[in-house]
């Protein structure tokens, strides 16, 4: 009887053995296949992703390659109204972010008027924005403030972020926006000079400064980015000639009230809401 049962457990476990190369294979087989439908996630997907993430103001049409390298073409809807193409881009996505909870995003804009790189990492509740720098003909601001088409601006924009995060508790980090060559259909003057507007985020709150870097018009003023509240943006300053007052006077004018000594008011009141509560 004892032998019987030796016999029988032996054949037991000769028959495991024998399973357990094929289960090892199974598992290995199927692990294999998701990395490979992982690996091959059409650009689509990404598409999809940017669409939902951003509320619909990003879009991504015309998409090619895969999640983790393609290129698509970006729409905007930012301000909600007609899309407005910016280009094409470029991106690669390291997946083994992903284990830290992590979409790490380098992307590099191909279009002929926006130029540019950077880093993007995303989070279900942060946006950061790291070693990125664009450079922005300034006639497409009319595109995104209206108010700017009637002074048909001219020149570029250029755009310096070293490290900027957004989430539910505001903006951390700096950004530096140089407006170079600077001039208006409003004015025989061009260009007008080159200015800098830093803004400096310090949670709910973000400093926005504007200054003169060069140029016959200077222009100066200091203003507020309620982040995290409504989106209020207050801005003030002043805009005086350094030369060639009298060609100028006709653009100042139309800018501002007479503060005195050829000064002019700068003012800003809108909102820029970024954060859905």
């Amino acid at each position: 009887m004892r032998l019987w049962r030796r016999a029988k457990n032996t054949e037991a476990g000769a028959q495991a053995k024998a399973r357990k190369p094929w289960v090892a294979y199974t598992v290995l087989g199927v692990g294999l296949y998701v990395i490979f439908l992982l690996a091959t996630l059409p650009a689509a997907w990404l598409a999809w992703a940017v669409n939902k993430y951003s509320g619909g103001a990003l879009t991504l049409s015309q998409p090619n390659g895969s999640v983790w390298r393609g290129s698509a073409e970006v729409l905007t809807r930012y301000p909600p109204a007609q899309a407005r193409a910016l280009g094409r881009t470029e991106w690669r996505i390291n997946p083994l972010w992903l284990a830290a909870g992590r979409l790490r995003i380098k992307a590099q804009t191909l279009g002929s008027r926006i130029q540019g790189r950077g880093v993007i990492q995303l989070t279900p509740a942060t946006v950061r924005l790291q070693d990125t720098r664009l450079a922005i003909p300034a006639s497409l601001a009319s595109q995104f403030y209206a108010p700017a088409s009637l002074a048909s601006l001219k020149g570029n924009f250029s755009i310096d972020i070293s490290d900027l995060r957004l989430d539910s508790d505001g903006l951390i980090g700096q950004a530096e926006i140089r407006w170079l060559d600077a001039g208006s259909a409003l004015s025989p003057v061009q260009p007008l000079g080159d200015y800098r507007v830093t803004l400096v985020g310090k949670g709910k709150i973000a400093n926005i400064t504007l200054a003169t870097v060069s140029g016959d018009l200077e222009l100066n003023g200091r203003g507020t980015w309620n982040v995290t509240g409504n989106g209020q943006v207050r801005f003030n300053g002043t805009a005086s000639p350094r030369n060639r007052a009298e060609e100028l006077e006709p653009m100042l004018k139309l800018l501002g009230r007479d503060l005195g000594g050829g000064r002019r008011l700068l003012k800003l009141n809108t909102r820029v809401s970024v954060i859905r509560k």
